[in-house]
């Protein structure tokens, strides 16, 4: 534990700096953001669509900067995946968690009502990289980040 040997723990991201990163990666990978919202902790709640013609379509993204709590429970995956399948129209839920999420909660996205994406700080940082590299080294300066080094 980097705190007990007299380190100090990289800092968390801030909410505003969560927020700009989700959106930057939405836009990123081709998406339109129809509507966003802030909420507790700094979580993302994006409703984005896909413009091409026949492929595209709605998708629901959850993104939770929060740490505090550990990973994500399959009870949280499949409430998400309750509300994708409530939402007329909607083609996936993206849920990403910088906390990660639990085999049970990986094991419940497998078997949900809807397709659900979970990602984790690692593939999120792999999807930064690959989208927007001039924002990855930033990114790893952060807790949740820092420690895929």
């Amino acid at each position: 534990h980097p705190a007990a040997s007299g380190q100090e723990l990289p800092p968390e991201i801030t909410a505003d700096e969560w927020d700009d990163l989700v959106g930057e990666l939405v836009r990123g990978i081709g998406l339109q953001t129809a509507f966003s919202a802030k909420g507790t902790g700094g979580v993302v709640e994006i409703t984005a669509r896909d413009p091409k013609p026949l492929a595209g379509g709605k998708f629901l993204i959850y993104a939770s900067p929060v740490l505090v709590h550990g990973p994500i429970d399959a009870p949280e995956v499949l409430s998400f995946s309750d509300t994708v399948r409530g939402d007329p129209g909607t083609l996936k839920g993206i849920y990403i968690a910088l906390a990660g999420f639990s085999d049970e909660a990986l094991s419940a996205a497998r078997d949900a009502s809807a397709t659900v994406e979970l990602i984790d700080a690692r593939k999120l940082l792999e999807l930064v990289r690959d989208q927007m590299p001039a924002r990855f080294a930033e990114l790893r300066r952060y807790r949740g980040f820092a420690e895929l080094v």
